[in-house]
């Protein structure tokens, strides 16, 4: 069996970004810069290259920021379509929402918080062989594995020993029948995996597929951010899959920091208009547009949101208050007559 290349895809991005806050309060998730571009965007680039001409974004969590990216055109010819969410529904409910986007032609699905780099070829052969409802890429060796595959055919999604033999990790990425729509509930909140479950039972093939050149990285939390970045930088110095979420300009920022005074040790992802005084000391760590950091900064490991000023040790996360707090946490920050604005 023989199909073109999709040229439709889905991309979820509704999601609260729980394990990402307080940055996920300043930043939806997708729109998290990495090595200099959104996370988005890099995963829009991505689908570009595979053919892709027409996307679908599902908006709930911060809509507002992820509307304003998607009517800047960032990825030509692209044609970006938005599909709110009043109320979340899961990865199931938003296709079952979706369904106008949909045609007779397979789809992507995929995640927007993760890090991407891969042929898409193996998952398109995978998805042609008779009866396949579904592609999914998956790892062998990194994240929770608890996918069941034998002989490239999903079996389970609850591996009763997660990380034994013929477990997977699911990286976020599907090829999709549209019937997968007579799975899924008509309305309200539904998961993807009670479909697949369901599917299943009615002998549907899922195929499950490891991408060996392939580079994959988890974005859910600020540690795993961090390592997608020293992941990313030392896979461009190799020139290996992933090299293409590296921005070269990058090097650049960080030479005119180091000329400026800055010490600068591992990795330093540096956003637009940064400005870094003589003295601070920077290792292993992203920081986004905007900062001021003085000469007694010290980032080890650290994320620095927007706009944030930083004059002291940071081992974590900073981010600007009227950006990083909810509105009870701003309340109390002016009962002591500090302005979120310009506290850190």
């Amino acid at each position: 069996m023989r199909f073109r290349p999709p040229k439709k895809a889905f991309i979820l991005a509704a999601g609260f970004g729980t394990r990402m806050r307080p940055l996920s309060r300043d930043l939806p998730k997708p729109l998290m810069p990495l090595w200099g571009r959104p996370v988005l965007e890099h995963l829009l680039r991505l689908l570009r290259d595979w053919g892709v001409r027409d996307v679908l974004l599902n908006l709930h969590h911060q809509a507002g920021e992820l509307v304003r990216f998607a009517t800047r055109g960032p990825v030509p010819p692209l044609r970006l379509n938005l599909s709110f969410e009043p109320e979340i529904l899961g990865t199931g409910g938003a296709l079952r929402r979706a369904a106008w986007f949909l045609d007779d032609e397979p789809f992507w699905l995929i995640n927007a918080d993760i890090a991407a780099d891969l042929d898409p070829s193996p998952l398109l052969r995978a998805f042609a062989r008779p009866n396949t409802l579904a592609a999914l890429w998956l790892h062998p060796t990194l994240g929770p594995r608890t996918v069941v595959a034998k002989r490239g055919r999903v079996t389970g999604f609850r591996a009763p020993h997660p990380g034994a033999a013929h477990t997977y990790t699911f990286c976020g990425l599907h090829l999709l029948a549209p019937r997968i729509l007579e799975y899924l509930p008509r309305e309200g909140f539904a998961g993807i995996v009670p479909a697949y479950e369901r599917a299943l039972k009615r002998g549907e093939r899922i195929a499950g597929v490891c991408v060996a050149e392939g580079f994959w990285a988890d974005l859910g939390t600020p540690r795993q951010y961090l390592e997608a970045h020293a992941q990313i930088l030392e896979r461009a110095r190799r020139r290996q899959p992933g090299w293409r979420l590296f921005d070269p300009a990058m090097l650049a920022r960080v030479r005119e920091a180091k000329r400026a005074g800055a010490r600068i040790e591992g990795f330093a992802a540096l956003g637009r208009d940064v400005c870094l005084a003589a003295g601070a000391r920077l290792k292993d760590s992203v920081v986004w547009d905007g900062a001021r950091l003085g000469p007694r900064a010290r980032l080890a490991g650290a994320v620095v949101g927007r706009g944030a000023r930083v004059d002291e040790a940071v081992p974590g996360v900073a981010g600007r208050g009227d950006l990083v707090l909810d509105g009870e946490e701003q309340k109390l920050l002016t009962e002591y007559r500090w302005r979120p604005d310009q506290a850190t």
